[in-house]
């Protein structure tokens, strides 16, 4: 079998520029509203990746579930992977953690892809959404479905990280490890 990392590596890639800017702006909860240029690329290119990550997550799990919209996305992937909204990103250095999907725990909408679909539509008018606090629960939340996508597929253990800057449940230091407890929820029936 013949897996293909790409989406890894390219996550990867998005990872090291997202934390290349922390030099010049420190992760912090007073920095999280701190705009810029950079974080305005980020946050477009890490929202176009994890719609991208999410539809095949879904088609991977269910190939005849229609996915379109966030909407759909939002409803394919709680309908397989209910727990979801509970997983935690743990941000190494810097004792932090964020919950990406904890505003679908009920009903809500994702902040960070709101931010992402404002910016997308109107660049300046929408800019200040390019902020810290909504790219890193961005980048949070396609480390979260990919993780769940390479779990589904059998293929997480064969994952390695470039460092140990963001975690999530099963992730050891410098490598992934899987454990029969940290499988994704679809293969743990929900």
């Amino acid at each position: 079998m013949d897996i293909d990392f790409k989406q890894w590596q390219y996550f990867q890639s998005l990872e090291d520029d997202f934390i290349r800017t922390l030099r010049f702006v420190e992760l912090d909860s007073s920095n999280l509203e701190t705009h810029s240029i950079e974080f305005s690329k980020l946050l477009l290119l890490i929202g176009a990746e994890f719609e991208s990550v999410s539809k095949e997550l879904i088609k991977t799990v269910d190939p005849e579930m229609k996915v379109g919209d966030i909407a759909e996305i939002k409803g394919g992937i709680l309908t397989n992977f209910k727990k979801i909204c509970k997983n935690e990103v743990r941000i190494s250095n810097y004792k932090m953690t964020i919950f990406p999907f904890e505003n679908w725990d009920n009903g809500g909408q994702l902040d960070w892809w709101n931010s992402y679909n404002n910016l997308k539509h109107n660049r300046l008018k929408n800019f200040e959404n390019a902020n810290l606090g909504m790219t890193l629960n961005a980048i949070g939340g396609l480390l979260i479905v990919l993780v769940y996508l390479y779990r589904y597929r059998n293929e997480f253990k064969h994952l390695m990280t470039n460092n140990d800057f963001m975690a999530t449940d099963g992730m050891g230091q410098n490598y992934v490890v899987l454990s029969n407890k940290d499988i994704a929820d679809k293969i743990d029936n929900n």
